[in-house]
């Protein structure tokens, strides 16, 4: 039996990867500079939550960004995951992946004709251009 995601899981899956390396190893340095851990004004106990500050985007092509989009689906992941001490990338995929399977097929809400969101078939598009771009 294959153990694959659905298609919006499995983009999901890998820009919360790709944020987890680039916030835990500073790599690669481009990405590095467009996340920023969330700081409130005064000291709170949702201080240390490991939650990054989501940008505004005020058109739909700015929140299709890797600076908007990553934040905000590494926002929506429970805080244990937040808080994983994995001891490098190949446990965090594990639990990360664990997650995604059980919130796909555990769910009494997915469906597969259905997507989630709308905003996933934004990250769908945004997907979907670079893998052309980068194939040709």
């Amino acid at each position: 039996m294959l153990h694959w995601l659905p298609i919006e899981y499995r983009i999901s899956f890998k820009l919360v990867h790709i944020t987890f390396t680039t916030s835990h190893y500073s790599q690669p340095a481009h990405l590095h500079s467009l996340l920023y851990f969330h700081t409130p004004a005064c000291s709170l106990r949702s201080s240390n939550t490991n939650l990054f500050t989501v940008p505004f985007a005020c058109t739909a092509l700015g929140a299709r960004s890797f600076s908007f989009a990553s934040p905000r689906i590494w926002n929506l992941l429970p805080p244990a995951l937040h808080f994983c001490n994995c001891p490098d990338t190949f446990t965090f995929r594990h639990h990360l992946k664990t997650h995604y399977f059980q919130q796909a097929f555990l769910s009494p809400r997915y469906h597969p004709c259905c997507p989630l969101d709308s905003a996933f078939a934004d990250i769908v598009h945004v997907y979907r251009f670079h893998l052309l771009t980068y194939l040709h």
